[in-house]
C-alpha cells in the first residue's frame, strides 16, 4: 500500500474518531426523545461504520443498543469516549 493511501486511511480513521462523541450522543438523544426506531437506526449505522474503521468496542456497544435498546446507552457512550482518548 502506498504512503498516500495509508495517509488517506489514517485521516479517515481520525475523522471518524473525532465524530464518535457526536454520533453516540445522537443515538442517546433519539432514545431520550422516545424515538426508539430512530435510535436503533442510528445505532445500526454507527455499528457498521465502527466495524469498518476498526473500533470494535464501539461497534459492539452500538449493536447492543440497536438490539437491546436504551439500557445499553451507557456502554456505547463509554466506548465512544474511550476511543477518543489519546493513545
Amino acid at each position: 500500500m502506498s504512503a498516500d493511501v495509508e495517509a488517506l486511511i489514517a485521516e479517515a480513521v481520525e475523522e471518524f474518531r473525532a465524530a464518535l462523541p457526536a454520533r453516540a450522543a445522537r443515538v442517546a438523544a433519539l432514545a431520550a426523545a422516545g424515538d426508539a426506531p430512530g435510535a436503533e437506526a442510528e445505532a445500526h449505522a454507527l455499528a457498521g461504520a465502527a466495524g469498518c474503521y476498526g473500533f470494535d468496542a464501539v461497534g459492539e456497544a452500538a449493536r447492543a443498543v440497536e438490539r437491546g435498546g436504551a439500557a445499553h446507552l451507557p456502554a456505547l457512550l463509554a466506548a465512544a469516549e474511550a476511543a477518543c482518548r489519546p493513545r
